[in-house]
């Protein structure tokens, strides 16, 4: 399970799959399923296309030298802040999308709600479905349990593409989808409703695997962090309190794997890794930064007793 995180979620995500692998021994990409929100639909789509782990991983240097200089990043354009600048298009104010808040407000999912009544994102997904075509040219990987989490901009409902009872689509255009920020990105037709961020239902989503036949489960979820403690700017309270609610949601979702005797491996941000992230999660500048040091603290959290268990397991 590969969660949502923004663009310092994803370089999280990316040097920590990359570190998974090598102290296993491990192909995340031969794993039976491969489930991504937002960010995290772009990390499953890439692997269960036969990318290797340690391509999603940045190079040295800065995002512009990184993405000229040609070393295979495949999520260097991903890393350049050029591509999430909004269009230069007149759109009145007003909510994005007022059933989504009204459908959010009956449920009492409060955060739904505000997202409906954001204005919509003016910032194209056309980066995002640039690499995932340039790295998936094929579409949806063959035999392969590749599912991708968005949600319905007018209910809310959550969509899982990749599923037999999901509208058909592209796997770079339900990847994009599944990335859409409310308020950020611009939503993404799919036969003929729109679709927004996966992270809207939940920022893991780990409880679509209940249902499915799986002993070991291996969950990234870069926005949850239980100790997580905002700063003085209203930014940083913000995104602190998003992964305290984050972490509240996935230790759930866990514990009910758990209960029906499913082992999972729940890997999230420690405190350096929080530090280096910020509170911006689109932040581009920082993507190296977080990297260099998840590699260091995932290696140390690998290397804890009851984590070696686990691992074992894989390659069993």
């Amino acid at each position: 399970m590969l969660g949502a995180g923004g663009v310092t979620g994803g370089a999280w995500m990316a040097a920590t799959l990359a570190t998974l692998s090598r102290a296993a021994g491990w192909d995340p990409s031969i794993a039976d399923v491969v489930l991504g929100t937002s960010a995290g639909s772009v990390m499953a789509a890439l692997l269960a296309s036969g990318v290797a782990a340690g391509r999603l991983v940045p190079a040295s240097g800065p995002p512009a030298s990184a993405r000229l200089s040609g070393d295979g990043w495949v999520l260097a354009d991903l890393a350049i802040g050029d591509a999430y600048r909004a269009l230069r298009t007149r759109r009145l104010p007003g909510p994005g999308s007022l059933h989504l808040a009204l459908h959010a407000l009956r449920e009492r999912a409060v955060l739904r709600a505000i997202c409906g009544l954001v204005p919509r994102g003016l910032v194209p997904t056309a980066a995002i479905e640039a690499t995932i075509r340039r790295s998936a040219p094929a579409g949806w990987p063959p035999r392969h349990g590749c599912w991708v989490v968005a949600c319905d901009y007018r209910t809310g409902r959550r969509v899982v593409f990749g599923q037999e009872d999901a509208p058909p689509t592209s796997l770079a255009s339900a990847v994009a989808a599944s990335c859409a920020i409310p308020g950020f990105f611009e939503p993404v037709r799919v036969g003929g409703r729109l679709y927004v961020d996966g992270g809207l239902h939940s920022l893991s989503n780990l409880d679509v695997l209940a249902d499915h036949d799986v002993d070991l489960v291996v969950a990234l979820s870069p926005m949850s962090a239980a100790g997580a403690r905002g700063g003085w700017s209203p930014l940083s309270r913000m995104t602190a309190a998003m992964r305290r609610r984050a972490a509240r949601q996935v230790a759930a979702e866990a514990e009910s794997l758990r209960r029906r005797g499913v082992e999972v491996l729940l890997l999230e941000p420690g405190d350096r890794d929080l530090e280096a992230m910020g509170p911006d999660v689109m932040d581009t500048e920082r993507v190296h930064r977080v990297a260099d040091v998840a590699v260091c603290t995932v290696g140390e959290r690998l290397r804890l007793p009851g984590v070696r268990r686990l691992l074992h397991r894989l390659v069993a």
